[in-house]
């Protein structure tokens, strides 16, 4: 095993996310920045490449896309869209491969 697992995603205008499972005690703070600037270098690099194969993002949806939709049930009428031992949910499903799931916020 290593000493250090360093990600990094981001776009060419920075960072936007980082995770560092470093199992050093004391590492120098020069190694985390080498290591910071040298993975937004290969990201922009990988980046360019996506570019040169792509160079618009695509226009409109496909077909078979997974679309989500939130709506908000009363509390009074929950039981009666899920159906006695979530039956009306599970015909749903079934019939149609819709899938409902509670949100928490």
């Amino acid at each position: 095993m290593g000493d250090m697992d360093f990600k990094v995603a981001g776009t060419k205008k920075g960072i936007t996310a980082l995770q560092a499972d470093i199992k050093l005690a004391g590492l120098p703070l020069r190694v985390v920045m080498e290591a910071v600037q040298r993975a937004c270098d290969a990201n922009a690099k990988i980046i360019d490449i996506m570019n040169q194969c792509l160079d618009a993002p695509r226009q409109g949806l496909k077909e078979n896309m997974p679309v989500i939709e939130e709506i908000e049930v009363e509390a009074h009428k929950r039981p009666k869209l899920l159906g006695l031992g979530g039956s009306n949910l599970k015909k749903l499903y079934v019939e149609t491969g819709v899938q409902v799931r509670h949100l928490d916020y």
